[in-house]
């Protein structure tokens, strides 16, 4: 099935991992756009920090491909 641009985005926020990156990160946000499956991932230290990274994602995601979700 072909998505128009951002008719669809999948996003995953991983369990804490067991072994912290050397930096003290310990979850992997993931956000795929379906229409060109264009991968996004981040490294974050805290969950709570997820909301503003989604956002800051989407942001960038919006203005590259000229469309509002």
């Amino acid at each position: 099935m072909k998505y128009h641009y951002l008719e669809l985005v999948v996003m995953d926020l991983t369990s804490p991992i067991l072994v912290a990156t050397w930096d003290g990160h310990t979850y992997i946000l993931v956000v795929v756009e379906a229409s060109n499956c264009y991968p996004v991932d981040r490294l974050l230290k805290l969950k709570k920090k997820a909301r503003l990274v989604v956002r800051n994602i989407i942001v960038i995601l919006e203005k590259q491909l000229g469309v509002k979700i």
